[in-house]
Order: structure tokens, then C-alpha cells, then sequence
């Protein structure tokens, strides 16, 4: 009996989500949603001071994932395929991540008053570092 190689697939929506996570990919969608309608992988690449490459390699991953899609053969203009819901999924994104910065942020600030506290107790943390190694 002959063994099968399994390969793993990802769930679509984990697919999107790493989507998201790709600085370029969201300047691209940023680009294609608030730009004019349509955009050819060269004007993307201007407007976003983009090498064209990474620009062809980004948008071949968008489009296979279906996300964009080219309106025409080859050098036609991208589009979103559901503008409406990409800008709703980038919003969310951009919500959740403010949220957990000011998360972050507060809980930085929580502890950084006991930091300083602890440290001019007994001396900076260097100077209690050497004595604990002596």
C-alpha cells in the first residue's frame, strides 16, 4: 500500500486573517478601496512606492485567495471583490489593534510605577544584578 503525502491546508478564514497581518497586502487593499476604482499593478506600485515585483507577488496571493481579482487579461486593473466587507474586516483590524495597544500601553504604565518604586528601593537593577553575582 502506497502512503498518501498529506499536506496541510489552513481554513479560509485563517488564509485571510495572515492576509491581514501583511503590512503590504493591507496597503494594497487600503490602496484599491480608497483610490480610484480600478488599478493596474503599476499604479498600485506608484501610488504605494512599491517594487513592482512585490507588488505582482502580493497581489497573485490576494487574488488566489479571492480577495482582488483583474478586470481583463493580463495588465488589467485589480479590484476588491467585496469592497464592503474588506473595508468592514479591515476596520475591525484596525479597531482590534488600537484596543490592544491601549491595553498594552495601560498595563506598561501599571507596571513601570513598581519598576521604579523596586529601583530606588534598592538601588537600580544593574547595580543589584553585580551584587547578586558576587
Amino acid at each position: 500500500m502506497q502512503e498518501c503525502e498529506v499536506q496541510y491546508m489552513a481554513r479560509p478564514d485563517v488564509k485571510i486573517f495572515q492576509l491581514l497581518t501583511d503590512e503590504v497586502c493591507c496597503d494594497l487593499l487600503h490602496q484599491l478601496l480608497t483610490g480610484d476604482d480600478l488599478q493596474t499593478q503599476q499604479q498600485l506600485a506608484t501610488a504605494l512606492d512599491l517594487n513592482s515585483s512585490t507588488v505582482s507577488r502580493k497581489m497573485a496571493v490576494l487574488e488566489g485567495e479571492g480577495v482582488v481579482e483583474r478586470i481583463g487579461p493580463r495588465k488589467a486593473p485589480y479590484r476588491v471583490i467585496f469592497p464592503s466587507k474588506t473595508r468592514e474586516l479591515l476596520q475591525a483590524g484596525a479597531d482590534l489593534a488600537q484596543l490592544s495597544l491601549e491595553s498594552r500601553t495601560e498595563w506598561a504604565r501599571s507596571h513601570a510605577g513598581g519598576l521604579r518604586k523596586d529601583g530606588m528601593a534598592g538601588g537600580n537593577l544593574r547595580d543589584r544584578a553585580k551584587e547578586g553575582a558576587e
